[in-house]
């Protein structure tokens, strides 16, 4: 939730825990609302 609004609202999401990481989210795309995100110059890697 971003300001009181909701960015994800899905029962279809799940949570992986990795040894020595933090959790991370996975969301099914169409239930994010993309038009309140912008991209950023930040990155990741699995």
């Amino acid at each position: 939730m971003v300001s009181e609004t909701m960015i994800v609202d899905s029962e279809n999401c799940f949570r992986v825990l990795e040894t020595s990481h933090p959790p991370v989210y996975y969301f099914d795309p169409d239930t994010i609302r993309m038009d309140l995100l912008r991209e950023t110059q930040a990155g990741s890697f699995c």
